[in-house]
């Protein structure tokens, strides 16, 4: 279930992200960039966008088709939207010479972004959608009714499931239906990540998706918060009572995260145990904060404090870089930092991003740099340490063609279970290999594989191979 940004949220986030905008305008040394210290600067002046597109996802495409998008593709198909807008928006905004003009561009990009949240491929949109990846995964069927084009409603819901579908989940696959609860979860923590990379290595104008970065920031926030605070706990009967005794009407969790926590912590509690629902017809799904153990609500109200962690990115404020002189190399180097609360099937996860670039080295795929990150992966009774490095694409000597790594190295609950006292060692490979085709045009393929555990934006908690391929175009206006 998504909820709608309520005003509050939305003015909230409308004020603090104006202080941002007004905050990094003010700099007198704004951190450099590399397009703001190299030939670049002419290019960035420019309207300039960059969209992706995962156009195969397998095994998952192979296996399930494309009746729901992988996690992959709605994930890019939604970017590429708001990249289509903004870049679109940025023809007839004003520039940000003045601070009048500067406010005037922030407040129709927030307008657009803020209108258009709740339509297909919005971000509201994404994140029913990774609900649906993990039941599309386990052979469930769901319906996003954000796609039924109800625009400015207050509740959108993922429906179309028997009850049957879900003892089934709950009976066999456990942890996959821990993680449905929370995978609107991550996938707004992913939207966010993959933002500031494209803004950090392709040096894309962070100011175009400040607006977006709040609403998203502040919309997570809020629904986690509204959880805890019980404000959902009045809306759940209205919910109950408009979808009677239809049972594929009915969303498949209510409020994602008082369900999270409930099955978090009664792994042996059978679904059907959940009680009959209202209407006579069916079992209860929603899981309203009043329902949860004083434990259980304790724990929630953590992750709610924890998830505020979030807002800890200089991004947020409008800084896409420090700059630094390399005492070994003598090259300027652009670095940044953000903190991540992310919620997990085993408990939550605390993530500290790293990122580097070497301004001087430009390339046909961005700026050359690394990406690190540590996690600790916390359940009830331990915090296991991550590690992921990634080496952005290299130039491959003098062809056209480009190739990048990821690696992760993992310590995590052993079976992924939030008692486990044990832990299990994994990993993750991947490399990348993108084609500079033509102006604007890279077409990329990508192999992975991974061992059991659990990755953000990777649908499957087994061990598994993957294999995509897609297409980054850059569009400029000439």
């Amino acid at each position: 279930m998504k909820l709608k940004k309520n005003l509050l949220h939305i003015a909230t986030a409308f004020s603090v992200c104006s202080i941002s905008l007004r905050s990094a305008a003010s700099e007198t040394t704004p951190a450099p960039t590399p397009v703001q210290v190299s030939e670049g600067t002419e290019k960035q002046s420019r309207p300039r966008t960059v969209m992706h597109f995962t156009l195969l996802d397998a095994p998952y495409n192979l296996r399930h088709g494309y009746k729901s998008p992988s996690m992959a593709e709605s994930l890019d198909i939604s970017r590429s939207w708001y990249s289509a807008v903004h870049y679109g928006l940025e023809h007839i905004l004003p520039n940000e010479d003045t601070r009048l003009k500067r406010w005037l561009r922030f407040s129709l990009l927030f307008a657009a972004d803020y209108s258009l949240s709740t339509f297909p491929l919005s971000t509201a949109w994404t994140h029913e959608e990774w609900h649906r990846a993990v039941m599309t995964h386990r052979g469930i069927p769901s319906h996003n009714t954000i796609n039924d084009f109800r625009p400015f409603g207050d509740v959108y819901s993922v429906n179309g499931q028997s009850d049957e579908d879900h003892i089934r989940l709950k009976s066999l696959h456990p942890k996959d239906q821990l993680r449905l609860s929370i995978a609107g979860n991550e996938s707004e923590r992913e939207f966010i990540q993959s933002l500031k990379k494209d803004h950090f290595y392709r040096n894309l104008r962070t100011s175009n998706n400040l607006p977006l970065m709040w609403l998203i920031q502040f919309g997570s926030t809020g629904y986690v918060q509204a959880v805890v605070d019980g404000d959902l706990d009045k809306t759940i009967p209205k919910i109950e009572e408009r979808e009677g005794s239809d049972i594929r009407a009915r969303d498949f969790v209510g409020p994602d995260y008082s369900g999270w926590v409930r099955d978090l912590f009664r792994p042996n509690e059978k679904y059907e145990e959940r009680g009959k629902h209202p209407s006579g017809v069916g079992i209860k799904r929603y899981t309203a904060f009043a329902d949860l153990s004083k434990e259980e609500q304790d724990y929630l109200k953590k992750q709610n404090a924890l998830h505020y962690l979030n807002f800890l990115d200089p991004e947020l404020i409008g800084i896409d870089a420090f700059s630094m002189t390399s005492p070994a190399t003598g090259r300027k180097l652009g670095l940044n930092a953000s903190l991540a609360h992310y919620f997990a099937p085993f408990g939550y996860a605390l993530r500290l991003n790293l990122f580097m670039k070497t301004i001087e080295k430009q390339t046909p795929f961005g700026t050359q740099g690394l990406f690190f990150a540590w996690q600790q992966n916390i359940n009830k009774e331990r915090s296991l340490p991550q590690i992921e490095m990634e080496h952005r694409p290299l130039p491959l000597s003098d062809t056209p063609f480009g190739l990048g790594a990821r690696v992760m190295l993992w310590m995590q609950p052993k079976d992924l279970d939030f008692y486990s006292t044990k832990s299990e060692f994994g990993g993750l490979v991947a490399a990348k290999l993108i084609h500079n085709a033509a102006e604007g045009w890279q077409p990329w393929i990508e192999v992975s594989g991974k061992t059991k555990g659990w990755v953000a934006g990777e649908v499957d908690l087994g061990s598994t191979y993957g294999l995509r391929a897609g297409l980054d175009v850059e569009v400029t206006n000439n």
